[in-house]
Order: C-alpha cells, then structure tokens, then sequence
C-alpha cells in the first residue's frame, strides 16, 4: 500500500517511567514519526508529560498525546502540556487528541487555556465519533457533548483536525474511516453553521497534511496532488448529498475510482 497511502508511527510510551524505555527508544527511533501517550491517565500526568518531553527533546521528535478523553472539568492535562512546551520552548510540533475538559471549563479559565495553546503552537485533533460515543453517559439529561470546543479553536486560529480514533470495535462500533462521515458528525455535535463547512473539510485535508509534510504547502503549484475529486458544485452540496461517486489521487496518480449507477 506504500503508493497509496502515507504511515506515521506513533509510539504510545507507558504512563509509567522505566529507564529501559529510553534506550528502546533509541533503538527504534528511525521508525518513528512521534512519540505518544496518554498523561492524563498517568497516576503522575505532569512527570509523564516531562519524560515524554524530554524523549522526544534527546530524539529529535514530535508528540502525539491523547489529552482530557473526559468531560470532567478537573481535568488539567492540557494546562499541564502547554505549560511545559511553552517553558521548554519545544522545537517540535505537538499534537493533542480529544481535549474534551476544555469545553467544560468556566469561561475565564477557558480563554485563559485555549489562548496559551495558541501560543504554544499546539494542534488539536478532534475525534467527534468515538467521543460522541463513550463521553456523556453519566448525565441523565444529557447536556454534555463529546467533542472539543472547535468555535473556541476556529475564533483563536489554532489549527483543528477531524479523525477517527477507532472503528468497528468496542470504543466505536460503527465507522468505515470515511473521513466525509466524520466530518458531517462535527457539524451536528460541535453545532457548527453553514459557514464552517470549509473549515471542516480542512480539517480532514488541507490541516492534517500540513502536519504530515511540514516543510512544504501541499497545495503548492507543480507539487503532485494527493487529492480527492467529489462531483458536486459547491461546498454546501458536499454535505447534503454526501456523494459515493468520488475519484481519488495520490501523487497526481488516480488510484481509485467509485462509480455509482443510478437505474
């Protein structure tokens, strides 16, 4: 599949140190795109985070952290990373998933927060089925939403992904990794406007490939495209007809083509 489609790998480091893992990571680093984990499940998140850190410092490496997967406004993981990264002014590109207690904050400590992401330079990536899915369910009225505060993210300018964390398991049993589904899921449950729909299918494009190819614009001429061609003729339509018919290049190369017939 190495002509289809582009690999990160991540590795998810133990939420508990072991000198053993430092020399593992030495032993794999050229494999590696990033290091990852998940702090904010760590029974120490802050000497977590600054471990992760200082790998991915001594190895020249990015970091790819799943932070705040609840809705529990005690939850300080994202506080906490951004902290560190701002103080260690951290070279490397940092990646947050989830960041669900954010929206669950009092405003002022809201801003507060989200302003020193922007600063930091941090990337959120919102995951809006998986998180729709699990978060929530101890509310009886269910008031809660499972997804990060994207309006909060789109108003401050920092940059914002659409994924699909799992499918077809027991944290998300539907899903077929269209990412076109995950980004209709973001408009019902961030509440987003017709205005956004460009935002949104940036965020499963033109964002997310800036991350994986960060020395150049993937949208720059004579570059060859990785590119996925839908007929309809405006953006709005993207959504209301969610099209099956679709054409897909990778490396200006066509490489698959759904044709739908309609008798």
């Amino acid at each position: 599949m190495k002509d289809k489609i582009d690999v990160q790998l991540v590795l998810m480091c133990p939420t508990e140190i072991d000198p053993a893992w430092s020399k593992f990571l030495c032993e794999i680093r050229d494999n590696l795109s990033a290091l990852g984990g998940v702090p904010w499940l760590a029974a120490h998140p802050v000497k977590n985070i600054q471990w992760i850190l200082d790998q991915a410092t001594r190895l020249g490496l990015g970091v790819d952290l799943h932070i705040d997967e609840t809705l529990d406004a005690e939850a300080k993981t994202l506080q906490w990373l951004t902290d560190e990264v701002l103080q260690r002014s951290f070279p490397n590109p940092v990646v947050a998933s989830h960041v669900l207690a954010i929206g669950n904050y009092d405003n002022a400590i809201q801003q507060r927060v989200a302003r020193a992401v922007q600063d930091a330079g941090i990337h959120i990536v919102s995951l809006p089925q998986t998180n729709c899915y699990l978060q929530g369910r101890e509310s009886p009225y269910l008031k809660w939403r499972g997804i990060t505060p994207m309006k909060l993210w789109k108003d401050l300018g920092v940059n914002v992904a659409l994924a699909s964390d799992n499918i077809d398991d027991p944290f998300h049993p539907w899903g077929n990794g269209d990412l076109l589904q995950v980004a209709s899921v973001a408009l019902y449950a961030a509440q987003l406007q017709p205005e956004d729909e460009v935002d949104v299918l940036r965020a499963i494009s033109y964002t997310p490939r800036r991350w994986l190819s960060a020395d150049r614009d993937p949208l720059a001429p004579f570059h060859p495209a990785d590119l996925l061609v839908l007929p309809v003729a405006q953006v709005h339509s993207v959504f209301t007809q969610m099209p099956q018919a679709r054409a897909v290049f990778k490396q200006g190369r066509l490489i698959r083509r759904r044709v739908v017939i309609v008798d």
